[in-house]
């Protein structure tokens, strides 16, 4: 049994190097070098992300960083959430050669990997491996990632971002409001009729502390904004006209 248990540790290890490597690919950086010649981490609030492509490199860009940063969170964490038990079942009966363990698909809930997978999609984003672990604030990525395994959750916080944008004019604490809306939202989305042995009735709360996990890694992210915001010199959104 303890063989079963290490290949589900195993799968999921994997999973989460995946998710990390495919988030560490910044688009903010890649766009702005080739586009516009520069580096976006030179400009600005040297946050490489949508809102700071749009302020640095116009609003083309900036709307090209957003879908990618999207996709590469849904991508990432639609890969763990369908496949984890295609491979957790593969090394198991690689594992596990007596037949001792009760089964890959009885004992994880992929929905808890997918939340897992969101975290580690995060931490790419923000410290990618491939740009010297200088990234972005992971606004975009957090939206993409809850697309694919809370598609309400990410629903419901994108209109929260939105209505709140458009009565502040500004990104950052609207940002900061839909990612603390999203944590309980995540526990009201999560199907909670699913069975797995591992965390049992307490599934539920597992994906909201995840969740959780993630809106605070945003949040800190947002620590100079909030000290600007305390001082009221965060500046409104604005972007730059096209050339």
């Amino acid at each position: 049994m303890l063989s079963g248990k290490i290949a589900i540790f195993i799968s999921v290890l994997i999973f989460c190097i995946i998710s990390y490597l495919i988030c560490s690919v910044n688009f903010a950086i890649i766009f702005t070098k080739k586009f516009a010649h520069t580096d976006v981490r030179e400009h600005g609030s040297g946050n490489a992300g949508m809102t700071n492509v749009m302020r640095t490199a116009g609003k083309k860009l900036g709307i090209f960083t957003f879908l990618g940063d999207f996709l590469k969170g849904t991508v990432s964490v639609l890969l763990g959430k369908y496949l984890f038990l295609e491979l957790a079942s593969l090394l198991v009966k690689i594992f596990d050669s007596k037949n001792s363990f009760s089964g890959a698909e009885n004992y994880l809930n992929p929905d808890i990997v997918a939340f897992l997978m969101g975290v580690f999609c995060l931490l790419g984003h923000m410290f990618p491996i491939y740009f010297g672990f200088k990234g972005g604030k992971g606004v975009s990525t957090i939206v993409g990632s809850a697309a694919a395994f809370s598609p309400f959750t990410a629903l419901f916080a994108f209109i929260t971002f939105l209505i709140s944008v458009f009565a502040s004019k500004i990104v950052s604490i609207s940002s900061i409001i839909a990612v603390l809306v999203a944590i309980p939202l995540s526990y009201i989305f999560f199907d909670k009729s699913s069975e797995y042995v591992l965390f049992g009735s307490h599934q539920a709360l597992v994906a909201t502390c995840l969740m959780a996990v993630m809106s605070l890694m945003v949040i800190l992210k947002h620590h100079e904004n909030i000290k600007r915001l305390i001082k009221g010199e965060e500046k409104k959104f604005s972007v730059k006209k096209e050339g």
